[in-house]
């Protein structure tokens, strides 16, 4: 069972490193959407709901994800570590932010990154992998959402795909991008 942990772990700093990339590269694309295309139609008092965690902007309200049930382990993890890492314990603001945070995702390996660092010793067994693969599994979603966004399919797409964007911008906000923005506006790089 160790070597299969060992890969679950080397998984999941690798799905962390993409993640921060992906997010990263969406916030910039956000951006230089919003200064070089938005500046077309955000002034037409339009609400529009920006995700905090990927940056993406919709034009609809966002649904409200449901939360999942959390595993007892998971629940028994984050009480002990909480207990050690709350600021009222004698723990920083900042590490409990994070512990909470892993926790509040059913972030399993990172309460046990956490729990390694505060040398909590944590009996891992067989249906422990369940947790690592559920982990790595949403974290991985979140790469795809994250890829399903307007602003990245513009800026990773074709020159096809960029105009089916722009048509669909222009009829959603019943204008024209003039040729010349719109000439502009496909040659823009993120």
């Amino acid at each position: 069972m160790q070597i299969s942990l060992k890969k679950y772990a080397h998984k999941y700093e690798y799905l962390k490193l993409e993640l921060e990339e992906t997010q990263q590269k969406v916030t910039d694309y956000t951006k230089l959407w919003n200064t070089e295309i938005g500046k077309f139609y955000l002034d037409q008092k339009i609400t529009a709901w920006e995700n905090t965690d990927t940056g993406e902007i919709r034009f609809n309200n966002p649904k409200n994800k449901s939360k999942k049930i959390k595993p007892e382990k998971l629940k028994k993890l984050y009480r002990t570590l909480s207990s050690i890492t709350h600021p009222d314990k004698g723990g920083s603001e900042e590490e409990f932010y994070l512990v909470k945070t892993d926790y509040e995702s059913g972030d399993f390996i990172g309460l046990l990154k956490h729990a390694d660092s505060k040398n909590i010793n944590v009996d891992l067994d067989e249906q422990d992998i369940f947790l690592f693969e559920e982990t790595c599994n949403d974290i991985e979603s979140e790469i795809e959402e994250n890829k399903k966004s307007t602003v990245w399919k513009y800026f990773n797409g074709d020159l096809l795909q960029k105009k089916a964007i722009l048509k669909g911008i222009e009829k959603e906000f019943k204008f024209t991008f003039e040729q010349k923005d719109y000439d502009k506006i496909l040659n823009l790089v993120g």
